[in-house]
């Protein structure tokens, strides 16, 4: 017996190496392409998005605005985090053809100029005015122009990414399914009037505007 099992070691022993290679290391674009990216079909849902929400300020406009968005979808990049660089960053929307309201969430007082500013690229005559008070806050402000804007046939949609900035734009009711069936597709959270209230008003009670 210990003949044969010395017979075994010994073949072992002389067995040639079996070369195997090792498998590169990816990359850290190729990790985020494989592993974070946002897939064809969001992609796709993503640019008919932009393309919706924009058609109001034509046909050349709303194409270089879905182009500008696509073009910030890179690799590991979040759907919300491209719509916001691309609409609100270098060479994005443009005054007199705004899409959202984009603000710092302590900005109160710029709130009025920027809703009529994204309400003229509307072609919305009645211009709003903010009723707040000093003591009210940028969402206190938002919650009254949301109301107001859904007694004009359009509601105030938010665009959030999880940070601290305010995001809203408007949306024409008869859009509204197209916009929210597409923003779920392509991966982006919206909240509409009754969440938006929900998120920050919560216990303030039933007194809110």
């Amino acid at each position: 017996m210990f003949t044969f099992l010395k017979k075994l070691l010994e073949k072992d022993i002389r067995r040639p190496d079996v070369h195997v290679e090792a498998d590169e290391s990816l990359s850290d674009t190729q990790i985020l392409q494989e592993h974070f990216s946002v897939s064809r079909k969001s992609r796709r849902a993503l640019k008919q998005f932009v393309l919706l929400i924009s058609q109001h300020l034509g046909a050349d406009e709303s194409q270089r605005l879905a182009s500008r968005v696509m073009s910030c979808l890179q690799p590991g990049e979040m759907a919300g985090d491209a719509l916001l660089n691309g609409l609100v960053g270098e060479r994005g929307q443009q005054l007199g053809k705004w899409l959202l309201i984009h603000l710092d969430y302590r900005a109160s007082e710029e709130i009025e100029w920027r809703a009529n500013e994204a309400l003229r690229s509307h072609c919305q005559p009645a211009p709003w005015h903010s009723s707040g008070t000093e003591e009210a806050t940028a969402a206190d402000i938002l919650l009254s122009f949301s109301i107001w804007v859904r007694q004009h046939g359009m509601e105030l949609l938010h665009i959030r990414t999880g940070g601290s900035d305010w995001s809203p734009l408007l949306a024409k009711h008869a859009d509204l399914p197209r916009i929210l069936a597409l923003a779920e597709e392509a991966g982006l959270t919206i909240q509409r009037e009754d969440e938006f209230l929900r998120d920050n008003f919560a216990d303030a009670g039933a007194d809110r505007p």
